[in-house]
């Protein structure tokens, strides 16, 4: 399995990241630009250079923008786009599809994060420094230099998010800014160094979409090792380490699904209403739980009550029991690890005749074995036409194909 370990230690921006995966040889400079010649934007390039960051030497990485349209940390006169603007954008690309996939739900991520900061609806978002062509070129090329990789995961260390102040659309506001904070949540970080933005939106954007877990550096043989430049040089060396690691596997034991670990936390409860439930389980979710579920058990002196129970990854157990502890009556919960093996998984944009749905595939070592159909787009589309769910899930399972067999 081949692992990219990202070392966050002095902060991640898209220029930082795409800066490394340069570095590490994987791919030439050449082979980068030519793959984002499918993006459809105009007027701008790159700027790729080796630099020194407090004497570690590494790649800057930088987007060149031939017109007005960009972010320079100061100006804000640049044009504003919503998010229907980059997911047009994306559409037009003619980009590998993982690439648009995941550029695409990270856009989504950043308008979701923003319109929870600013108290609006998806639709009256519009991007201020995210929508630059900069910042859409420093998204999508990392998700470009992931794809170039062919890395099987991504693990990280905690992130440096730094202190201070930013200027940005909205004025001056602490660090981190209050999208990038949203954004953050459920990831562990730190604040070191000189008072800066350290962790840029476009930077939290490729934690939150593409790490597994955060740790230590694991176990394996070290094959290369690369640095991304950051802007200023500060007492800290401004720049992202990504490792690859090889973890050597036996061929004869090799497994066709992931083994991990999950954290399990549970709570009896018998003096709650009933209704308030739903309210600390959206809260789970929102946090990142992997699961929620309810359970109706037989409690003391025959008492009825209710179990909650929430699985999350190692990372969130924290998290997830002061929700627990903070929003229903229990005054205590259980918490155990457990062994986890997960299919590997992926998502694609589908066309349908009554418009794009997300179709998940599950994985047998190489082989898809499982295709659903998100059930969120898919009670979009059965409010909007009027459909019965039912109805709508064999039409469209019929449209596309969709199997569970080895067929």
């Amino acid at each position: 399995m081949r692992t990219l370990y990202l070392e966050p230690f002095a902060g991640i921006a898209g220029d930082m990241f795409i800066g490394a995966m340069i570095d590490l040889g994987l791919f030439s400079q050449g082979e980068f630009i030519s793959a984002m010649k499918g993006l459809d934007l105009d007027d701008y390039g790159f700027s790729i250079e080796k630099g020194l960051r407090r004497g570690i030497s590494g790649t800057d990485f930088k987007v060149e923008v031939r017109s007005g349209d960009h972010h320079d940390g100061h100006d804000h006169g640049h044009r504003h786009r919503h998010l229907s603007d980059i997911l047009s954008i994306l559409e037009r690309s003619s980009l590998p599809e993982n690439v648009k996939n995941r550029s695409e739900r990270a856009f989504r991520m950043l308008a979701q994060a923003e319109a929870s900061v600013h108290g609006v609806d998806l639709e009256s978002i519009h991007f201020h420094e995210v929508g630059a062509v900069d910042s859409i070129v420093d998204v999508v090329g990392s998700f470009m230099a992931l794809h170039m990789a062919g890395a099987d995961r991504v693990v990280s260390s905690p992130v440096n998010v730094g202190s201070g102040t930013v200027k940005c659309a909205h004025g001056v506001l602490p660090v981190p800014a209050p999208a990038t904070a949203r954004l953050l949540e459920g990831i562990p970080v730190i604040s070191q160094g000189d008072p800066l933005e350290r962790t840029t939106p476009t930077g939290a954007l490729i934690l939150k979409t593409s790490v597994e877990s955060y740790g230590s550096l694991p176990n394996g043989r070290i094959v290369a090792t690369g640095y991304g430049l950051g802007d200023k040089d500060t007492e800290l060396p401004n720049a992202l380490r990504i490792t690859l690691l090889q973890e050597e596997e036996d061929e004869k034991e090799k497994l066709p699904w992931i083994p991990g670990e999950a954290v399990v936390l549970e709570a009896n409860v018998d003096d709650m209403n009933p209704q308030d439930f739903a309210s600390a389980m959206e809260k789970l979710f929102d946090a990142g739980a992997w699961d929620v579920f309810l359970t109706s058990i037989m409690m003391k002196k025959q008492r009825p009550g209710t179990r909650i129970t929430c699985v999350c990854s190692l990372e969130l157990e924290r998290r997830c029991a002061e929700i627990i502890l903070k929003n229903t009556s229990t005054i205590g919960l259980r918490c155990r690890r457990e062994n986890r093996y997960t299919l590997r998984r992926d998502e694609t944009m589908e066309l349908t005749s009554l418009g794009p749905v997300r179709l998940k595939k599950a994985y047998w070592g190489d082989r898809i074995v499982k295709r659903t159909i998100e059930y969120d787009d898919l009670k979009d589309i059965s409010e909007r036409h009027n459909i019965p769910l039912m109805e709508l899930r064999d039409r469209l399972t019929s449209e596309l194909g969709v199997w569970t067999d080895e067929n």
